[in-house]
């Protein structure tokens, strides 16, 4: 018997970060739950804070690269130099 499992918007984040624990062989989603205060949670916190904003810096540099090439290629006689 074949049974069908229709993933509605709503459920498919639980879904797939289910499948994601199942497949989890390195344990990294449950070592935030490990330091509950002290040095090491503050290490932790700072740590995915950074990584974080070092994230956001290279999606708005991407942006602004992207941006930029497209202003040099609409005017290719500008001082806009690539």
């Amino acid at each position: 018997m074949t049974a069908l499992v229709r993933i509605t918007r709503r459920s498919k984040r639980p879904f797939l970060e289910g499948m994601a624990r199942l497949l989890d062989i390195g344990d990294t989603f449950s070592r935030r739950r490990r330091f509950d205060s002290g040095p090491e949670a503050d290490v932790f916190a700072l740590q995915g804070d950074w990584e974080r904003i070092c994230e956001d810096y290279r999606i708005a540099t991407k942006a602004f690269l992207a941006e930029m090439e497209g202003m040099r290629r609409s005017a290719p006689n500008s001082r806009i130099r690539g």
